[in-house]
């Protein structure tokens, strides 16, 4: 990919006419996204490793204060038993392990949460609602910090550098 971005950037954009500015346009938008995806497989490993852990402490935070009736601590058992399960695969160097690991709590997490506004206790549904909006609120401005090289964020020069938000420990 370096090899591309060298090209882009001291042959094929220089020889564009500055006359044809859709043309400068794209090759700036080709480079911006090609130095990300660069940016992005160096790190992919690492980041949904990151991402696995931070939403299985959610789903262990959740599992703990979960209160309510039938279906609450049901779908609260299966979470617990969906956190239990984990394999091996997950934990292998391959962001897709990973990444199906993530999705399959996150459906057991959805499940408890639709469970709790049947008939869990109003301290949980509280509870639940902070604890996953601050979730995702860190994941979001890491997600937006990771892909903030692309250039597509308005408000990208007030995030936080990625690597600072991967070494954070502390939801």
């Amino acid at each position: 990919m370096s090899g591309i971005v060298k090209a882009l950037e001291g042959v094929i954009i220089p020889a564009l006419s500055e006359a044809d500015s859709l043309a400068q346009e794209q090759a700036a938008i080709a480079l911006s996204h090609l130095r990300m995806m660069s940016q992005l497989s160096d790190s992919d490993v690492e980041y949904e490793q990151h991402c696995l852990r931070k939403i299985e402490s959610l789903a262990e935070d959740l599992v703990s204060s979960a209160s309510g009736q039938g279906f609450t601590r049901e779908r609260a058992e299966s979470l617990a038993r969906v956190l239990g399960s984990r394999g091996t695969e997950a934990t292998r160097p391959r962001p897709s392990a990973a990444k199906r690991r993530r999705n399959e709590i996150a459906r057991a997490i959805a499940s408890l949460v639709e469970a709790s506004g049947i008939d869990g206790d109003e301290s949980f549904v509280s509870t639940s609602q902070r604890l996953i909006l601050n979730h995702g609120k860190i994941q979001a401005d890491l997600d937006r910090s990771r892909y903030a090289a692309a250039g597509l964020d308005p408000e990208a020069g007030t995030l936080p550098q990625f690597e600072a938000l991967m070494s954070l420990d502390e939801d």
